[in-house]
């Protein structure tokens, strides 16, 4: 999970968030972003895509703690999950 976009420039009360999602090297088209705070995961729960180029956006409510995560499974039924923690605004 690679953001284009610096997290710490968004504003205090949140903003839109892209990240880039790879696999192998390899963008992921299509697969299902989760994006919530950490200080309270189940409070704010934000969604997102992949597009073709494996870029999603998350508009995150407000600045802070954030987990983003991407769960895949390959062809092969293999399992992959990858967490990627990031402050959104000025701390």
């Amino acid at each position: 999970i690679v953001p284009q976009t610096d997290p710490v420039l968004l504003a205090r009360d949140g903003g839109r968030l892209e990240v880039q999602v790879l696999f192998e090297r390899e963008p992921l088209a299509g697969v299902n972003l989760l994006a919530m705070p950490k200080r309270d995961p189940m409070e704010s729960i934000v969604t997102g895509v992949t597009d073709e180029i494996g870029v999603g956006s998350l508009d995150l409510p407000r600045g802070g703690l954030w987990l983003i995560q991407v769960n895949y499974k390959t062809r092969k039924k293999e399992r992959f999950r990858s967490t990627l923690v990031l402050q959104a605004g000025q701390p």
